[in-house]
């Protein structure tokens, strides 16, 4: 049998190996700021990234859903202290699109992280002749540090499984 001393052991043990694992996990998806921006603040600062497409199985997993070639650009820059102002254009957006979701997700592309906000936060993008484009303000503070992507969804949204497009951002100082 074992000690009630030896078991206190044992479970604070495994609680510093869970804490560990946690921290190890929480640093992933956080990384300082580079040097030449620590102390800049959001409104010095801007997430840019480049859009690639991806390549999904429809309901049938083994059916592809087509070639999919939708490339582009996002920019977010501070509005205020609690808005960012989002840029997003997209081409080769397939035609039967006329509408399309976002969000900004913490962590790289592909990671199962849900986004900052709502999908129905985000402004809208706009589809027309195969571009996709939005302009407009997501009431969220600007993140100064960590690790952010956008994705760009096929459907209305509510399924954030169904990505399109995805941009892992970079942290930079902000040019005029």
């Amino acid at each position: 049998m074992h000690s009630s001393r030896g078991i206190a052991l044992s479970v604070g043990v495994t609680l510093a190996l869970v804490a560990s694992g946690c921290a190890s996990a929480s640093q992933t998806n956080s990384s300082p700021a580079p040097a030449s921006l620590a102390g800049m603040g959001p409104a010095t600062l801007q997430w840019t990234g480049k859009f690639q497409a991806t390549q999904q199985a429809s309901g049938d997993a083994l059916a592809m859903r087509g070639r999919n070639s939708t490339t582009g650009d996002v920019l977010l820059r501070a509005d205020n202290a609690n808005a960012i102002t989002a840029t997003l254009d997209l081409t080769d957006v397939p035609s039967s699109m006329t509408d399309m979701h976002w969000a900004l997700i913490s962590g790289r592309c592909g990671s199962s992280a849900i986004p900052v906000l709502v999908v129905s936060e985000f402004p809208m993008l706009s589809v027309s002749n195969g571009r996709a484009h939005v302009h407009g303000d997501v009431s969220f503070p600007m993140p100064t540090s960590g690790i952010y992507h956008v994705n760009a969804y096929r459907t209305n949204g509510a399924d954030e499984s169904d990505v399109l497009a995805c941009a892992n951002l970079k942290m930079e100082a902000r040019t005029p």
